[in-house]
Order: C-alpha cells, then sequence, then structure tokens
C-alpha cells in the first residue's frame, strides 16, 4: 500500500532500522536514532543500487515521488541517477571555484604580455576597485545582466560615467574569456551600455598657448612637470640625449625614441645626483622603489591653482597646440613626437623617421618656454622640492 503523509510523520523509531515501502522501489528508511531517509532501490546492467534522496519532512512525500519517477526516467535512457549525482556535485564544485575574480584574473594573466605595463596595472586595479566586491565571489556561469548592470549603476551613482563603461568592456572581455574556455555560456554584459545613462566625454583639459607663462611661473614654485613619471635611468642615452621608450610603457605598444633638448639634459643630470641609486628618474618620497603616483600630477596642479583648467595629458595638448600656433612646426613631427595612433607618418617608417625634425622640434619648444619670463632656476627648485607620494 503506498505511503501517506500521516504514516510517514508518525513513524517511531525501533532498535533496529526498518523501511516504509511506497512502491516502484521508493521508501523511507527509519533509523533507530530516529532519522527518516528517502532511499530508491534501482538496477543498472544486473546489479542492485541505492539511490537517496534526502530526509523526511525536508523532502515531503510527493517530492520524493518527483525524484523517484525522475530517476526512473534517466534509467531508462541508460544513465545512473548515483553517477549523475556525483557528477552534478562535481561540477557544482568546479563552477562555485570558478568565480568572476577567479577567471578575470586569468583572462589578465593572458593579457598582460600584450599590454602596456601602465595598462596592466590599470585594468586590474579598476576590477579590484569596482567589479570584485559586488560580483568577484559568484561563479561566472551564474552571473546575470542584472547583476552587471546593478554593478553599473553603483559606479554611474557616484559621478564616475567614463568608468562604467570602461569596467562594462573589461567584464564583457571576461566574459567573452570565459566563454571561449567554456567556464560560462553567454556574455550577460550584450548590449548594457544602451541602459547605461548618456555621457558626452570631454577632452582633457589645457590651458591655452597665452597662459604659459603664468603657468610655467607656478610650475617654478611648485612642480616640476618635464618627463613622464614612469621614466628609468636605463632608458637615457646621456651621450646622445635620447631617451628610449619601452613598447610596453607606450600606449600604442611601440618603442619610441624621443630627442632631448639641452633644458632637459641639464635637468637630468642634476636630478641624478639628487636621486642617487634609484631607478627612476622621479622616485617617490613614500616608496623609493617606486616612482611618484599619477595623483601627484593632479594634486601639483590643483595646489597651483589650476583645477579644471589643466591635466597631466593635457600637456600634450598643450604642446602640440602652441608648436603649430606659434613656433609654425611640421605637423608630422608633431605627430611622430606624440606617438599618435593616427599619425600622419607611414607606419612602414623606421621609429627614427623624422628624428632630425623632431630633435629640432623639441629644442624649439624648450627655447620658447625659456622665453616665457621663466627665471634660470627650475633645476635649483626641483632639487629642493622633491614631491613625494
Amino acid at each position: 500500500m503506498p505511503l501517506t503523509d500521516l504514516k510517514c510523520k508518525n513513524a517511531k523509531p525501533e532498535e533496529t532500522p526498518y523501511k516504509l515501502a511506497d512502491g516502484g522501489g521508493l521508501y523511507l528508511w527509519v533509523t533507530p536514532a530516529g532519522n527518516k531517509l528517502w532511499r530508491q532501490k534501482y538496477r543498472v546492467m544486473g546489479k542492485e543500487k541505492i539511490l537517496i534522496h534526502g530526509s523526511y519532512p525536508e523532502i515531503p512525500l510527493i517530492e520524493a515521488r518527483r525524484l523517484a519517477l525522475e530517476a526512473k526516467e534517466k534509467i531508462k535512457e541508460g544513465h545512473d541517477p548515483n553517477q549523475l549525482k556525483k557528477e552534478d556535485k562535481l561540477l557544482k564544485v568546479i563552477r562555485s571555484a570558478q568565480t568572476f575574480e577567479a577567471v578575470a584574473r586569468e583572462w589578465h594573466k593572458h593579457n598582460t604580455g600584450k599590454w602596456a605595463e601602465r595598462h596592466a596595472q590599470n585594468v586590474i586595479r579598476r576590477l579590484e576597485k569596482d567589479a570584485f566586491p559586488m560580483i568577484g565571489n559568484l561563479p561566472i556561469s551564474d552571473i546575470t545582466a542584472q547583476s552587471i548592470l546593478a554593478l553599473m549603476k553603483k559606479i554611474e551613482k557616484r559621478g564616475a560615467h567614463d568608468i562604467a563603461r570602461r569596467t562594462l568592456q573589461m567584464c564583457s572581455q571576461v566574459f567573452t574569456y570565459g566563454v571561449g574556455h567554456g567556464l560560462c555560456s553567454i556574455d550577460p554584459t550584450f548590449n548594457l551600455n544602451k541602459l547605461l545613462q548618456p555621457y558626452q566625454k570631454g577632452n582633457f583639459p589645457a590651458i591655452e598657448p597665452k597662459e604659459i607663462r603664468e603657468f610655467m611661473r607656478a610650475v617654478c614654485e611648485d612642480f616640476r612637470t618635464i618627463e613622464m613619471r614612469r621614466a628609468k635611468w636605463e632608458q637615457f642615452d646621456f651621450e646622445h640625449a635620447e631617451w628610449d621608450i619601452p613598447w610596453k610603457n607606450m600606449k600604442m605598444k611601440r618603442a619610441h625614441k624621443v630627442p632631448l633638448s639641452r633644458q632637459v639634459m641639464k635637468f637630468l643630470k642634476s636630478q641624478k645626483e639628487l636621486v642617487g641609486n634609484s631607478e627612476f628618474v622621479f622616485p617617490s618620497m613614500v616608496k623609493p622603489n617606486q616612482p611618484f603616483s599619477e595623483a601627484t600630477v593632479l594634486n601639483a596642479i590643483k595646489r597651483m591653482g589650476y583645477n579644471g583648467r589643466m591635466s597631466g595629458h593635457g600637456f600634450r595638448a598643450l604642446f602640440m597646440t602652441t608648436s603649430v600656433e606659434r613656433l609654425k612646426s611640421c605637423s608630422e613631427a608633431l605627430d611622430k613626437q606624440l606617438a599618435h595612433k593616427g599619425e600622419k607618418v607611414q607606419k612602414a617608417y623606421q621609429r627614427s623617421n623624422l628624428f632630425d625634425e623632431r630633435k629640432e622640434l623639441m629644442q624649439k619648444w624648450a627655447d620658447y618656454l625659456d622665453q616665457q619670463d621663466v627665471p634660470d632656476s627650475v633645476v635649483e627648485l626641483i632639487n629642493t622640492k622633491v614631491i613625494a607620494s
């Protein structure tokens, strides 16, 4: 006779375990300790086996019968329910270990060799700051579009619209990597960019050429801005006044040679004496084995009273504008000097292409800055004001 819920509920423990049959191989196993377990007897390839569905009353009678019917269907298809159960458990363990953070770090490691060092650092730092805290611990295969959108909205809420879009792009690349390696089936970020708040990215702030004189005076009083913060001494050829920037440090992933003016060479020689054995031209005072941080540039610009009017990247725009308008410089040489992605110079040229023109260009630029009534004490001030980061 089939079981009833009341009969299951009233089953009392005895000195030895016993079973209450429901039919079709399903029965309730009652132990001396009072535990009640749903078991199902079945045969695979002539061998009798036992499948455990769980305990009563956590799994009621009606649910136990449904599980038993599912098991019978699998047996008819030639599968062993116990083996399928073990495989499913293993897959859950594997999936729980394949979190978004684990896959993202694997993706990052896979691409690090292709990226510029600075870009690679920015990518992992942005993921660590925004993505990992919200979705990092989730199995990548379980993450939904709603979860990603919630993450983007949180970033937008603090006004970081550009970062939200960049983070979305990174997440998309992580999911694409996951799909390719069989770690997830879809990229849930698809078309989510259309749901982000409208945002028009502006240009980097840069002062006008007519403001150079005032700005250079402020630089003399507060900050040095001549070279890139990540420059290392090993990259400089003092004999030929050249700076060879490795491809990893360049946005366009191409090595870049920069001619140096007499003023820059004078500065570098005095800076070398100042920093001593540091491998960096501009080491951090807090962490001497590292260059000063990006925030140092922005903070100095703020202290000088140019917040919102000038940015670290704005120096490139200022150089370009002034060289064209005031110095009448060759546009091809300017493009090559700034290593523009869409430079007019043919890509087939060697990296030394237009080097003589660029050398003349940089000397004209340095001389022009000297003519802005800037005292010849820039180097001395730099030597006495080492900026901490």
